[in-house]
């Protein structure tokens, strides 16, 4: 299954985002995690995105880390760069502040115009405290 992308001006017609069942491997079927690991690869290697479905996340933990990251990006702009992105990529990437670099063919100069906070700890901590039944 996959979805296709919108038409944009500078984006081929025939790029789709690879869509992966996660409900064969989860329900234990034979070689469902040899082909989900194929088609994980696969999307990495050529797309670089992908969408999962079935993958049992509770749809509450999917609300919490939503409204999470809106209590996150609605503070003033001075209490998120006391944040600000650290050595080890954790931490607040302002707009316009940073250019991702993911490919040696094509040279990126141009900075990103999203901003984000990356907290690598935080599905670990989460996962610990026993919140939603990690």
């Amino acid at each position: 299954m996959a979805v296709a992308l919108a038409q944009q001006q500078d984006l081929c017609t025939d790029t789709v985002i690879p869509v992966i069942d996660l409900a064969p491997y989860l329900s234990g079927m034979a070689g469902a995690l040899e082909a989900t690991v194929a088609q994980l690869r696969a999307a990495l290697e050529t797309i670089g995105f992908f969408i999962i479905m079935h993958h049992d996340v509770p749809q509450e933990l999917i609300a919490w880390a939503f409204a999470a990251a809106k209590r996150f990006h609605d503070q003033p702009l001075a209490a998120k760069m006391a944040l600000r992105m650290n050595e080890h990529n954790n931490g607040y990437m302002a707009l316009g502040k940073y250019a991702v670099w993911t490919s040696d063919v094509q040279v990126n100069d141009k900075p990103d115009l999203n901003e984000a906070f990356c907290n690598y700890l935080g599905p670990m901590i989460v996962a610990k405290s026993g919140l939603f039944g990690l």
